[in-house]
């Protein structure tokens, strides 16, 4: 009978333990998979990209405090375009740990933006520079939307491939505030 229980015993702890081996396995390479016990990951950003990029977000925001220009378009640049710039694994040198509830946040400041810019383009007149300025940053945002909701729908990403798609979308923001510079200032200097 004590054979019995050992044997009985033993069928059923080895499932449970080659189960949670494999979920452990699991989580640790792809991090955002529906088996993963975490559901997150930690993103540490390159340290020189931030850097340049703080500097530029900083430079943008010291001219325009410094701007008496006082219109819709300058409005709307206080009231949100800068807010999607602000992002903690972009100003931060420090890890951030990313879940999909991260990912739908930043979706939802990007999707924000995509339409001021776009009511902006509706309401505002503008020399052909600035069109043009404000035509590349429109592009932008919508190809960080889209990285964005890649990133947030495929829970298959493994650990390697998430750092390549973070490192991508940072790229991505950068380039954007990049253009937003160039609309700020061509707006202001029209």
């Amino acid at each position: 009978m004590n054979i019995f229980r050992k044997k009985h015993l033993l069928l059923i702890i080895t499932p449970v333990i080659i189960i949670s081996c494999v979920l452990f396995i699991l989580s640790h390479y792809y991090p955002l998979s529906l088996l993963s016990i975490n559901k997150q990951y930690i993103y540490t950003p390159e340290s020189t990209v931030v850097a340049q990029y703080e500097s530029k977000l900083n430079d943008l925001k010291s001219s325009y405090e410094k701007s008496e220009t006082n219109d819709l378009t300058i409005n709307r640049m206080q009231q949100g375009l800068l807010d999607v710039y602000h992002q903690d694994f972009l100003i931060s040198g420090d890890s951030v740990v990313f879940t999909n509830e991260k990912f739908s946040s930043i979706k939802i400041d990007v999707i924000e933006t995509r339409k001021i810019l776009l009511d902006l383009t509706f309401s505002e007149n503008y020399d052909k520079n600035t069109k043009n300025y404000l035509q590349l940053l429109v592009e932008s945002i919508i190809e960080m939307e889209s990285s964005i909701q890649k990133a947030e729908l495929t829970a298959s990403y493994s650990k390697e491939e998430l750092e390549q798609v973070l490192n991508k979308l940072q790229m991505r923001f950068y380039s954007s505030l990049k253009y937003f510079d160039s609309f700020y200032d061509s707006y202001t200097n029209s």
